[in-house]
């Protein structure tokens, strides 16, 4: 799957810069952008203290900008991205 990435990324580097493409386009590197989001989402914490109160915590990407690289050392992201949605994470009020 990485070989598909790498090609992807290729392919949009070689491309128009700084040009939003269609997720089909690109589909593995969708999936990776994608994967981001969730790792986002997943780590929000539901709850967080201030001032020794708890507040309970929930919220929405909304529109992000996504850099993600293929090796700590690397300087220049594999690819770069944005995405976003409505859909809340975190807190579920009244569970």
């Amino acid at each position: 799957m990485h070989s598909h990435i790498q090609a992807e990324a290729r392919q949009t580097r070689e491309g128009p810069t700084a040009t939003l493409r269609d997720a089909d386009e690109t589909p593995a590197l969708a999936a990776l952008l994608g994967a981001a989001k969730e790792a986002v989402a997943v780590a929000t914490p539901t709850k967080f203290e201030y001032e020794g109160r708890t507040y309970w915590l929930r919220c929405s990407i909304g529109l992000a900008r996504f850099e993600v690289f293929d090796s700590p050392a690397t300087a220049r992201p594999l690819i770069t991205g944005l995405g976003g949605s409505t859909t809340s994470f975190g807190h579920t009020p009244a569970h």
